[in-house]
């Protein structure tokens, strides 16, 4: 009696174990094996493949699911996006949600070009209506890699012709925001990028969140941060930016360098706005940080004026000082 008890519990319970993981469920393995089709024309494969329990929705069901692989040459993500995305398999159908890359620190060994760590989120639908749903909106991805690649412009300890800027993580997430991470050999390199992406689409906002001096392969570069969003209600004008390279060269205008660029995220006031920004300054004698500081003070373009909040000072990393850059929209 026992045994028959003990069968019947598993037999009950074989189906369920047997896809414990739920990147195994038998609905999975055609759009795992096209990921994989897909990724071995672009000389790539999966690495890591994971999946969420199957949610039941209005209009059918859907699996959410994490891809990871590396791959080489930035320019061909849309194309992977592209090909992903073509999946359609018995009113089934891939969604791509949020894309995360990183630069590794491994090498393609056939020309020594970097290779990239891609991690993409998507959902395998299962929907008679699969097909009409919206694909992932590459554009302003497109936009970005085209001016900044992933190849760094520093390769042992030389400066590459022909590369300015270059990105090292670059992130999609499912709103739409994007958030990367670059590096460049001048502030108004970077502050073109940003200008140049506002002008691509419409209602897009490039945002610089922060400049700081550093060193890349023993040359001395900018590495910045930026987030980019389309579809902004409010924008800040595009002489914002101008602002910012402005007060950058301000900084280094008299013997010193500027060490860090940081700007909180705006304040809107009906028609205007407020953005602090604390900048650091390296490489000074401490009677030229008055100096420093009357030059950035002094910035001023059409609708903008900069004025302080704040002197910190000496501090580690060199003299601080906090402005609110203010402005009409």
């Amino acid at each position: 009696m026992k045994n028959l008890i003990l069968s019947l519990i598993l037999a009950i319970l074989l189906p369920t174990l047997l896809i414990a993981d739920p990147s195994e469920h038998p609905d999975l393995q055609p759009t795992k094996q096209h990921l994989e089709d897909v990724l071995g024309e672009f000389e790539s494969k999966i690495l890591e493949f994971r999946a969420s329990e199957a949610l039941n929705e209005d209009w059918g069901k859907r699996f959410p699911a994490e891809v990871y692989f590396m791959f080489c040459d930035g320019g061909r993500l849309m194309s992977i996006i592209d090909k992903f995305e073509s999946y359609a398999k018995n009113d089934s159908g891939i969604r791509i949600a949020a894309i995360n890359l990183s630069v590794t620190a491994e090498v393609r060994a056939s020309d020594r070009k970097s290779l990239i760590g891609a991690s993409i989120v998507f959902s395998l639908i299962q929907s008679k209506a699969a097909d009409k749903l919206p694909k992932f909106d590459a554009k302003l991805l497109a936009e970005i890699i085209n001016f900044a690649g992933f190849e760094a412009a520093v390769s042992k300890g030389e400066q590459i012709d022909g590369i300015d800027c270059w990105l090292t993580n670059l992130r999609r997430d499912s709103d739409k925001r994007t958030m990367l991470t670059g590096y460049s050999f001048d502030i108004s390199t970077i502050t073109n990028f940003a200008t140049g992406l506002m002008k691509a689409q419409q209602g897009t906002e490039a945002f610089i969140n922060s400049v700081s001096r550093s060193t890349y392969s023993g040359i001395p570069v900018f590495r910045f941060d930026m987030s980019v969003v389309p579809d902004r209600e409010k924008m800040l004008p595009a002489g914002f930016l101008n602002i910012l390279a402005e007060i950058a060269t301000a900084a280094g205008s008299t013997g010193g360098a500027l060490g860090a660029l940081r700007v909180s995220p705006p304040i809107y006031l009906e028609n205007k706005f407020e953005i602090p920004a604390e900048i650091s300054v390296e490489d000074l004698i401490d009677d030229e940080w008055e100096k420093i500081q009357s030059a950035i003070l002094a910035v001023k373009a059409d609708k903008f004026s900069v004025s302080m909040i704040s002197d910190d000072g000496l501090q580690e990393g060199g003299h601080r000082m906090t402005v609110k850059i203010s402005g009409e929209l």
